[in-house]
């Protein structure tokens, strides 16, 4: 009776630290042991919603050619996420002036992606020589759900919670 007892017990602790780990295999080094994911592109994530049930987005961006981009990503930012949207508009301060920046949806048909089924976003030569700036995701809507004006900076600024 002991020796089941015991069992039963381990196996609760060992249920209840695999429920509570994320569940992918990724990243989670850093901040104050918080939890971080690395963002694919080498850019900066952005996060919409809750961690593991929201989304991600990641800018990466070309100083050189000015190109600005944006993938849509899953919350644990491992998979990409096809999106509707034509475009993706972001706002963005550089130097002190403020612009508006319309990302247009890049067709893929190695991974069968096409405008209005895509999970990347191009604005081609939109900040050249920029190498910081701080930027607002004005609306993006992504499996019915919708999230408006959300800020970030690049490079991303050290937020001690992790993403």
């Amino acid at each position: 009776m002991i020796m089941k007892k015991t069992t039963v017990s381990l196996l609760s602790i060992a249920l209840s630290f695999f429920l509570s780990s994320c569940g992918d295999d990724h990243n989670h080094k850093g901040h104050e042991g918080g939890h971080h994911h690395e963002p694919p592109h080498g850019g900066v994530l952005v996060e919409l919603g809750e961690h593991g049930t929201g989304f991600n987005l990641e800018v990466v961006h070309d100083s050189e050619t000015g190109d600005l981009g944006v993938y849509v990503l899953g919350g644990h930012a491992t998979n990409p996420v096809r999106i509707e949207a034509v475009n993706i508009d972001l706002s963005i301060t550089a130097e002190g002036e403020q612009k508006d920046i319309a990302l247009s949806a890049v067709a893929n048909p190695a991974f069968e992606e096409s405008v209005g089924d895509t999970s990347f976003f191009q604005a081609k030569a939109a900040l050249p020589g920029a190498d910081h700036f701080e930027g607002s995701v004005k609306t993006v809507t992504i499996k019915g759900r919708t999230f408006d004006n959300v800020s970030f900076s690049y490079p991303a600024k050290d937020d001690n919670h992790g993403h």
